[in-house]
């Protein structure tokens, strides 16, 4: 009897301690938060002339080549989008954002963002119409500047190393691994087998 009060009130105690444990890891993780928002709400405006700006190298991509009606239509909305100053924000928080560019800039830098979030799904769309209509190098292209602009879109990767296999080019599949595995790209795993795939085919 007494040996099994004992570890029932051993068991109790560190139960307790766990969740007071928690409780206060919490509150420091609240408390953290709510003090980021208020620095956040008080952050003046920023310069916004040297904020890293991204630009779509228009000259670059194989516009007019494909007589394709998806492609061209992309093409317009990717010459439209060459107008635009685009910023990746890939993995920043709003409060993030508002701490970075400062308070009075948040809208302004969410629709960079935002342009950004549709070029990178654009560049795929882009080089898989390439793809279809047998354009595959000029597709490399498209998808190369995907992954120098820090796409998080997994497929821009796992066609891009399709586009290598397909053209023998070797020594760029194997930086393209590199590349992902020192990445933090949604599916990184999944990227890696299927790229990883590609060479023992």
């Amino acid at each position: 009897m007494f040996p099994f009060l004992t570890v029932f009130i051993i068991f109790l105690l560190v139960v307790y301690f766990y969740r007071a444990y928690n409780t206060k890891k919490r509150e420091k993780i609240v408390a953290a938060f709510w003090e980021r928002e208020e620095q956040a709400k008080h952050t003046p405006a920023k310069d916004l002339s040297q904020a890293g700006y991204i630009t779509v190298p228009i000259d670059s991509f194989p516009l007019g080549r494909c007589d394709s009606d998806e492609v061209m239509l992309i093409e317009e909305e990717l010459l439209r989008l060459s107008k635009k100053r685009l910023l990746n924000l890939n993995g920043m928080t709003n409060t993030d954002v508002r701490i970075e560019y400062g308070t009075s800039n948040f809208d302004a830098v969410c629709a960079m963002g935002e342009d950004f979030d549709r070029l990178i799904v654009l560049l795929c769309d882009y080089a898989k119409a390439l793809i279809e209509n047998g354009f595959t190098k000029e597709a490399c292209v498209v998808l190369e500047y995907g992954a120098d602009i820090g796409s998080d879109v997994s497929e821009n990767y796992t066609l891009l190393g399709e586009c290598y296999h397909e053209n023998s080019m070797d020594l760029q599949l194997d930086e393209l691994i590199r590349r992902v595995e020192e990445s933090e790209i949604i599916r990184r795993q999944s990227v890696l087998e299927q790229l990883n795939g590609l060479k023992n085919k």
